[in-house]
Parts: structure tokens; C-alpha cells; sequence
């Protein structure tokens, strides 16, 4: 599905860190109106955004009008793997209990953003 038109567009996705494919898959995704796959793929990248979260300093107070954002810290592909899994698993334990309560409408969303998430688990290429 995205794999095959970043292909399309000449782009190598071997060599394409995993969030950068990501964010390029979101932009194809949203053009081609795929609904799930936005849903997916917005997920994914919060959940690694805000892993990148830094603790900041309650108590120092900023001056006024000094901002108190602090840079995100990189993560490594370990780490935004291991977030790829736990949302893969979030997904897969939210399907059941949907099914277990008669919710397929749901389950079925929740199918279609788990294939999204698998198609870069399954990747090889991302795997080294």
C-alpha cells in the first residue's frame, strides 16, 4: 500500500530512518485520503514524539516572556522499535477486547491501523 508508492515516487526506503519514512508515508497517506493509515501513522509518531519528551525543572521559573521549551532528546532505532511493538500490541489487545464486547465496527478500525503498524515491522530493511 505506501510501501509500493514510495517506490513509485523514486524514493529508497532501504536507506530512510524509520521515522522519516514514516512522516513521508503520513503525507502520501493524507493525500491519498486513507483514512486508517493517517490514524496509524499520527499515532505512531506522538507516541515516539513524546518519548523523545524531556523532564523539565518545576521549579525554576521562567522570566517573563522566555520560553521554557527544552529539546527533545533523539531516540535510538532500538528505542523507536520497542514503541513500534508496544503500539502493535496496544492495538492487538484493544481488537479483542472490542471483539470480546461485540464491537466489530471498532475491531475493524483497529485491524486496519494494526496493518499500517505491521508493514514496518515487517520491513527487513528497517531491521538492521
Amino acid at each position: 500500500m505506501l510501501q509500493a508508492e514510495l517506490e513509485v515516487a523514486q524514493v529508497d526506503v532501504s536507506e530512510m530512518p524509520v521515522v522519516l519514512r514514516m512522516k513521508t508515508d503520513l503525507l502520501m497517506a493524507m493525500k491519498a485520503r486513507q483514512h486508517s493509515a493517517v490514524a496509524a501513522l499520527r499515532s505512531m509518531l506522538s507516541a515516539i514524539d513524546n518519548a523523545g519528551a524531556v523532564e523539565v525543572d518545576t521549579s525554576v521559573v521562567p522570566l517573563t516572556g522566555i520560553s521554557a521549551d527544552v529539546p527533545r532528546r533523539e531516540l535510538s532505532e532500538a528505542e523507536v522499535w520497542a514503541l513500534l511493538r508496544a503500539e502493535a500490541e496496544a492495538r492487538r489487545s484493544a481488537i479483542a477486547r472490542y471483539e470480546e464486547l461485540g464491537k466489530m465496527a471498532e475491531a475493524a478500525r483497529l485491524r486496519a491501523e494494526l496493518e499500517v503498524v505491521a508493514l514496518y515491522l515487517d520491513d527487513p530493511a528497517l531491521h538492521s
